[in-house]
């Protein structure tokens, strides 16, 4: 016959399995859902053939506002004064995407219209670089192609542009 002690015991150590295991079950139902990819829509807003790059590889900038951009814009030289700041929509942010220096006329870049966000908050986004072919008449003078666009405002972590060849020709990663 069990004595009344270990009766006790085994009461209040089921008791407390009982309890962890609520514990754990409640935790659980509070954990946050997991973001979900969403199709986004990107919005050319203007394009250049000179803005200044002074690289040759492609990049990407981001700016979470109008007043961001702004404010980066009036550091920068006249050849990267892409848009007035007063005719940026004041509800989405927005991404410069820079071809990179070339040293002629003839290339080309443009921004796809849809963008992917996936599960890790990373925009994962398309475009068109068009350089000129060998056997074409082109200007001699150095240009930096680039493209504004307008993206919904979110949380991003970084973003990524491929090229029509799938190859991945610039990443911008954010810090937390």
């Amino acid at each position: 016959m069990p004595s009344k002690f270990s009766i006790v015991r085994s009461a209040v150590a089921t008791l407390a399995a009982l309890l962890c295991l609520g514990l754990l079950a409640g935790c659980a139902m509070f954990k946050p859902k997991p973001v979900e990819p969403e199709d986004l829509f990107v919005a050319e807003l203007r394009r250049s053939v000179d803005c200044g790059t002074t690289g040759r590889e492609a990049r990407l900038r981001y700016f979470a506002s109008a007043d961001a951009y702004a404010q980066w814009q009036a550091t920068q030289s006249e050849r990267s004064n892409l848009m007035p700041s007063d005719k940026l929509p004041a509800d989405k942010a927005l991404l410069l995407v820079e071809m990179g220096q070339r040293n002629s006329g003839g290339h080309y870049l443009k921004v796809g219209e849809s963008a992917y966000l996936d599960r890790d908050r990373m925009l994962w986004l398309t475009g068109e670089w068009t350089a000129p072919g060998p056997d074409r008449m082109v200007t001699q003078m150095i240009t930096s192609p680039c493209v504004l666009v307008a993206i919904p405002a979110r949380a991003y972590k970084g973003f990524r542009i491929s090229d029509q060849d799938e190859e991945l020709r610039a990443s911008l990663t954010l810090d937390d």
